[in-house]
């Protein structure tokens, strides 16, 4: 999954140069307003300290986002959603267990579109910003009181990701487009917080898909030449 967020980084970095030499101003409706829902895989990498063995789990949710196109080929994505995410953690000593987190997420993407006709391809690049609002740990062992633990003071509430990925848009009415894409986090702040004697590095990362529906309209309308 790591290698895959990287190749999504090289392509969009190859792509730029081309899309913004090949540029032309925007028309009508390049502000577009609409909803989100995402689902995917999600786990944490223990780069530093701990043993813990995290495993693959799964992440859903969904939210509102934003597009502003500056003109053809370039432009800018953002919003806000919610996401739930759970991630298996087998600490050792055959002890089995479960994290599961509410968070809310707001991306900042730079786009880089291709535009054929009502049809257009489209590579997202940018930050994730990851507030960790609520995290529990679900298990069967003596550790855990009442079989369930809230964790969320050991955490870095706060998670700053690379992200990188693409969708197809298709224009399905005069101001309405249905889109869907694959998008790759990687989280480069600590999940855990550290303290003393205990110097621990991991870190969230996952590939979600994505399906929505933007509502264009021209808002903010770019300035006539």
């Amino acid at each position: 999954m790591k290698k895959a967020i990287i190749l999504l980084f090289i392509c969009a970095a190859l792509y730029l140069p081309s899309a913004v030499m090949a540029d032309e101003p925007q028309p009508d409706s390049n502000v577009s307003f609409g909803f989100v829902l995402t689902g995917g895989y999600t786990s944490i990498w223990q780069r530093i300290g701990s043993e813990n063995d995290w495993g693959w789990g799964y992440l859903a949710g969904g939210g509102f986002v934003f597009e502003k196109m500056f003109t053809n080929r370039l432009g800018i994505h953002t919003g806000l959603s919610y996401i739930y995410s759970m991630t298996n953690l087998d600490p050792g000593d055959d002890i089995h267990a479960q994290a599961t987190m509410h968070s809310l997420m707001a991306p900042l993407y730079l786009i880089v579109s291709a535009n054929r006709g009502i049809f257009s391809f489209n590579f997202l690049t940018g930050l994730d910003i990851l507030v960790i609002t609520d995290c529990s740990m679900h298990g069967d062992s003596d550790m855990l009181p009442n079989k369930t633990a809230a964790v969320t003071q050991y955490l870095c509430p706060a998670q700053f990701g690379l992200a990188a990925g693409f969708n197809f848009k298709f224009r399905v009415a005069h101001y309405v487009d249905y889109y869907f894409g694959f998008i790759g986090d990687f989280y480069v702040s600590s999940f855990e917080r550290q303290h003393e004697g205990y110097d621990s590095y991991a870190h969230i990362y996952d590939g979600r898909l994505m399906t929505g529906v933007l509502f264009r309209t021209n808002l903010f309308p770019m300035p006539e030449k």
